[in-house]
C-alpha cells in the first residue's frame, strides 16, 4: 500500500470532490492526506469547499493551463494565492510554472511552499544529478 511504501499523501488531479468521498475517507482513516488542487478557475465558494476537503497541504495552481509552462508572477497571481491561503486551514503549496529564484522570492509571504516539478525534471533530463544540483543551487536551495 501507499502507507507501507512510506507515502503520506497523494494527488488525483482530475477527481472531483463530489466523487472522492469514499477514497478521501479511507485515506484519512489510514493517515494518508488527500492533496486537493485550488485553481484560478474555481469560484470562491468552490475554493472554500476544496479547502475544507484537503488534508496535509493544499496545492494551489498558479495559473490556468497545463503544467510545464512559465507563470508570470504578478499582482493577479498574488491576489489569488493570498485568497487561497486565507481560506485554507492547512499550508499552501504553489505549483505550475515555478522555476526560478525570482519565483521563490515572489512566493514568499504568499505561500508556504513552492512546488517545482517540470523544471526539476528538465534539469535531470539534461544532466541527471549534476544538472539537478546546479538547478537547485540556482534557486538558492543548495550551496
Amino acid at each position: 500500500t501507499l502507507k507501507q511504501a512510506g507515502g503520506c499523501g497523494f494527488i488525483v488531479p482530475d477527481l472531483p470532490l463530489e466523487e472522492a468521498g469514499e477514497l478521501y475517507s479511507y485515506a484519512k482513516s489510514q493517515d494518508i492526506a488527500p492533496i486537493v488542487l485550488m485553481t484560478p478557475t474555481n469560484t470562491d465558494a468552490r475554493l472554500k469547499k476544496i479547502a475544507d476537503a484537503t488534508d496535509g497541504f493544499v496545492y494551489v495552481v498558479a495559473r490556468r493551463g497545463v503544467t510545464g509552462g512559465k507563470t508570470e508572477m504578478d499582482a493577479e497571481v498574488a491576489e489569488f494565492l493570498d485568497k487561497c491561503r486565507e481560506l485554507s486551514p492547512v499550508p499552501t503549496g504553489v505549483g505550475f510554472g515555478v522555476s526560478a529564484k525570482e519565483d521563490l522570492e515572489f512566493l514568499a509571504g504568499h505561500a508556504d511552499m513552492a512546488i517545482i516539478g517540470t523544471a526539476a525534471l528538465k534539469a535531470w533530463e539534461q544532466g541527471e544529478e549534476k544538472a539537478l544540483r546546479a538547478f537547485f543551487k540556482s534557486l538558492g536551495l543548495l550551496k
